[in-house]
């Protein structure tokens, strides 16, 4: 989600910001790097040949549509368990 966040070809330190912005807890910019590698492999995001910017290499990420649809078919699911979904009474289903 972060990826469509942060809006097709961004970088690697886009997507951490829109993280860091969105999130409570400490992230690890490694750990974010291991993921979108996994997520490439998986082809749920692409990524661009490396380049060079300001001296530095830059890989630009973008969702595929198949990310699309498994991110789509995931958040179905997480709706589908929390409907009616009571927690210290709080229902969880409203609140997603």
């Amino acid at each position: 989600m972060a990826l469509i966040r942060a809006g097709q070809d961004s970088t690697a330190s886009t997507v951490f910001e829109v993280l860091t912005n969105r999130l409570e807890k400490e992230k690890s910019f490694g750990a974010m790097y291991t993921t979108l590698d996994r997520l490439v492999d998986k082809k749920f995001i692409a990524v661009s040949s490396p380049t060079v910017s300001k001296g530095k290499r830059r890989r630009y990420f973008s969702i595929t549509g198949e990310g699309k649809r498994a991110l789509s078919q995931s958040m179905r699911l997480t709706e589908s368990m929390a409907d009616g979904l009571v927690i210290h009474g709080v229902k969880v289903g409203a609140l997603i």
